[in-house]
């Protein structure tokens, strides 16, 4: 009885892999591109986004592996075409961009298949640092079911790293106050 189970399974399990998209489980599976958002001191809400997508299970794509992306597909991220190259080219699900404002950030979630639009959220805040503080007590339950419908395109590319990140991309760093050190330069101290 357990000879045939385990017989059926060996032919199975590789009929499901082929069937289900054999090219996003080589990619990877989980991966986000998390490119530069618009609008001022972006870096802060961005760093946080990251975080809540690696908590989550994710492999980020961050900006600079965006950047390269962008050029080795040829696409710009302002369509839906746009955002399927470069999720094929990178082997990403989904791709989380945002445009932050004086008293919200706004985040879009983009299919990594067709690049269509998933979900948007807004995140209310007086300044990018409790805009940030807003997207990590809130990001996942405003957009993690969206985020986790995002599939890799089939024929995505093998995912390979890449050799440098920015340092700005690092997650778990600190996060910096521009305006002090802009001030400090201008005052001559």
């Amino acid at each position: 009885m357990t000879t045939t189970f385990v017989g059926r399974a060996a032919i199975l399990v590789p009929l499901l892999v082929v069937a289900t998209g054999a090219t996003a489980l080589a990619a990877g599976g989980k991966r986000a591109g998390v490119p530069k958002f618009d609008g001022a001191q972006e870096l802060v809400v961005r760093k946080r986004v990251m975080q809540v997508l690696k908590a989550h299970g994710y492999e980020l794509a961050k900006s600079r592996e965006m950047e390269i992306g962008v050029a080795n597909s040829g696409a710009l991220l302002d369509g839906d075409d746009g955002f399927a190259k470069v999720a094929k080219e990178l082997a990403l699900s989904v791709i989380v961009t945002g445009e932050i404002g004086r008293k919200r950030a706004k985040l879009t979630v983009h299919d990594g298949r067709d690049g269509a639009t998933l979900g948007q959220a807004a995140f209310p805040g007086a300044n990018p640092r409790k805009m940030s503080a807003e997207v990590a007590r809130t990001c996942w339950s405003k957009l993690g079911g969206e985020i986790e419908r995002g599939r890799a395109p089939s024929g995505a590319k093998k995912v390979q790293k890449v050799v440098a990140q920015a340092p700005e991309d690092d997650e778990s760093a600190p996060d910096t106050d521009d305006s002090k050190s802009k001030l400090a330069a201008r005052d001559g101290e």
